[in-house]
């Protein structure tokens, strides 16, 4: 794919959903570099002033470029706060770094790589609108709880990694309609759990008892 056919996106949805999952598999699938960041972690890996929130943005962007072709994925986006809505005291302090970050998508989305740069928030309404305009996280990508049995038997299948295979899933996918992926993720860490603690096999019945 030629680095002019690809959109910049934001995956937007409740707590939950798969957002990071969905991204993972889109590298996987595509066999491309899977470069992850999220906004907490600009402040948690250095001192937490200006200066070092700047270079962790600013080497993530360097990051995605080096490994191309590569999806940069970058988690709790609402954690940058509304210039339209934020309030005097924050407001010397979050501008220089809004303004950079979004200085940094133009940077990534006029490198003419193949590089694909995709966010996400569990609350879209919460956005600065300079970061979701056109040219950059412009494509709006809702994802939601899964919603059909077959949905939650892929997912299922997805997190067992072989496990159960000969197993019939349906009665699961009944019970788990609008469960989110990680419920699906944390029933089976429970369940494998229970059968360790039982020195056994994980059995469906393991599953049922963590879903009820």
């Amino acid at each position: 794919m030629h680095p002019d056919q690809l959109v910049f996106a934001m995956l937007e949805g409740p707590p939950g959903t798969g957002k990071t999952l969905i991204a993972e598999s889109l590298a996987r699938t595509a066999d491309w570099t899977f470069v992850p960041t999220s906004v907490g972690t600009w402040f948690t890996s250095g001192d937490g002033a200006l200066g070092g929130v700047a270079r962790n943005l600013k080497s993530f962007i360097d990051q995605v470029l080096s490994s191309e072709p590569a999806i940069g994925f970058m988690d709790e986006l609402d954690a940058l706060p509304n210039r339209a809505t934020m309030d005097n005291r924050g407001r010397d302090w979050w501008t220089p770094v809004i303004n950079l970050f979004l200085t940094e998508i133009d940077r990534l989305s006029k490198s003419n790589r193949k590089v694909l740069l995709l966010g996400a928030t569990n609350y879209y309404a919460h956005l600065d609108n300079a970061l979701i305009r056109p040219g950059r996280l412009q494509q709006r990508v809702s994802v939601l709880p899964p919603q059909t049995e077959s949905d939650v038997t892929a997912l299922m299948r997805y997190y067992l990694k072989g496990d159960l295979a000969e197993v019939d899933l349906s009665r699961l996918g009944r019970i788990g309609r609008g469960a989110t992926p990680a419920m699906v993720e944390g029933w089976l860490k429970e369940a494998r759990g229970v059968a360790r603690s039982n020195k056994r096999p994980l059995e469906l019945g393991d599953i049922l008892a963590q879903m009820v």
